[in-house]
């Protein structure tokens, strides 16, 4: 009785140990729940002044933020921005298939449970086991590990072209508020002097000295002084918040940031060489991550075109028939004689032809970008001669007129024209500086240089 009790024993023990096995890995899978609103209080406690945040900056960087410029807050949005930790989910997704994908196949078991109701001589019990393993043929491993590899590659260099994307967001939007908040502080400055000058035209038409018409004129130039610069003080706060959400902060987060003004006046002395224009084209992220999708593709392709052959699958079994132990083995060839698969083959190649198309359309777009930054960038430098030269005439003319006034060669209303002028020509001058820092902003995007900037400012994931 014992001797006919083992076969059952053994059949369903290896049944017990297959299902657990299956088990342990569901057991591993943790539940995690999303609440809006405690996301939402995670996002609004962001802030500039987080020590984590700093030790991120000053372990991956090796610099300490002083005051805030562009390269400080783009590392800031390496920390806080939502499109990179998407990216980073991505790229271990594939990461993850990648080393999966060299796996081997898993056998499936088959159990047969039968009792013949007839004879129970010498026992009743027919069972049966069998099991089937897959044997992978003509490189179709390969050509899965190769794919998902291809895949991978490209997921880790769209994380970078995220990141750089990120980081030319944030030299922009920083561009944008420095010329808002400079904007809206020279015409609360013009307000201030058209109503000092309304002030002495008011004087003047008191004493007989001006006519009613000046003194309406003044008060004109003054209300729209006050509306143009409520209207920037508005921008000003616009750009602040456009700046917070290229961050990925809160607004909140800028209002007590100290900015540095230093770095916004500075600018690269010489556009980059030929050369390095011509290696950004051929190394960007994003073109190398259309490259890779490319491979794939044809990975793709060739594990379709494999399929074309049989394919073996071994299937040793057991049976215990009536008292009696039995083995066998069988072979399945699958015969691939009607179609020769060749639906997927043609789907396959297809969409190798649409990432060959995806890559070109790229790389088109890619010049373009680096065509319209080159030229933004020398309209940019021609206008930074005048810029000096506008620097230095604002300087000159302030400076004699502060002089004649103090000498006592000019009444105060004279000083007060002389400084609208020079009021005006700072605002153009303003102007002149946003567009030169965007230039540099856009070309450093479309080469992506510093091409140094190490991979720790984006690959893994900082401690929040």
């Amino acid at each position: 009785m014992i001797r006919r009790a083992i076969p059952q024993a053994v059949i369903i023990v290896a049944l017990m140990a297959t299902l657990s096995g299956g088990g342990c890995a569901a057991q591993n899978a943790v539940s995690r729940g999303l609440a809006p609103e405690s996301s939402l209080a995670v996002l609004e406690s962001r802030t500039l002044k987080s020590p984590a945040l700093l030790k991120f900056i000053a372990d991956r960087s090796g610099r300490t933020p002083g005051p805030w410029d562009a390269e400080s807050l783009a590392w800031a949005g390496f920390y806080y921005h939502p499109a990179l930790d998407a990216a980073r989910a991505r790229a271990a997704a594939a990461e993850t298939a990648a080393s999966a994908a060299t796996d081997l196949p898993n056998p499936s078991l088959g159990l047969t449970l039968g009792r013949n109701a007839t004879s129970g001589i010498p026992s009743p019990w027919i069972n049966s086991l069998q099991l089937d393993l897959p044997l992978e043929t003509t490189g179709r491993r390969r050509n899965h590990a190769a794919r998902a590899e291809h895949i991978s590659t490209a997921a880790r260099l769209n994380l970078a072209s995220v990141a750089w994307q990120v980081r030319g967001g944030i030299h922009r939007a920083w561009a944008n508020f420095f010329a808002a908040r400079g904007i809206a502080g020279l015409l609360r400055e013009q307000a201030a002097l058209r109503e000092e000058a309304l002030r002495f035209e008011e004087a003047r038409l008191a004493a007989g000295d001006a006519a009613s018409r000046e003194v309406t004129a003044s008060r004109l130039a003054l209300r729209a002084s006050r509306l143009a610069s409520a209207d920037a003080a508005r921008a000003a706060s616009e750009a602040r918040i456009r700046l917070a959400e290229a961050i990925g902060v809160p607004d909140s987060a800028l209002e007590e940031a100290v900015f540095s003004n230093e770095a916004y006046e500075r600018f690269p002395e010489a556009p980059p060489a030929l050369e390095t224009r011509r290696q950004a084209l051929l190394n960007r992220a994003d073109l190398l991550a259309a490259l890779a999708e490319y491979a794939a593709a044809h990975a793709a392709l060739e594990l379709e075109l494999a399929k074309q052959f049989p394919e073996l699958r071994l299937g040793p079994g057991y049976a215990y028939d009536q008292g009696e132990n039995k083995w066998s083995l069988g072979f399945t060839l699958t015969l691939p004689v009607f179609d020769r698969n060749r639906g997927p083959i043609a789907e396959a190649h297809a969409r190798r032809e649409e990432a060959a198309a995806a890559f070109t359309m790229r790389q088109a777009s890619v010049l373009a970008d680096v065509d319209r930054a080159m030229a933004g960038w020398r309209a940019a430098m021609q206008r930074r001669a005048e810029l000096s030269l506008m620097t230095a005439d604002i300087a000159r003319l302030e400076s004699t007129a502060r002089a004649r006034f103090a000498a006592g060669d000019i009444p105060k209303s004279e000083l007060v024209t002389a400084l609208l002028q020079t009021n005006a020509a700072a605002l153009a001058r303003h102007e002149v500086m946003a567009q030169i820092q965007r230039a540099v902003g856009d070309l450093e995007s479309a080469l992506q240089v510093p091409s140094n900037l190490p991979d720790a400012a984006w690959r893994t994931a900082p401690i929040r």
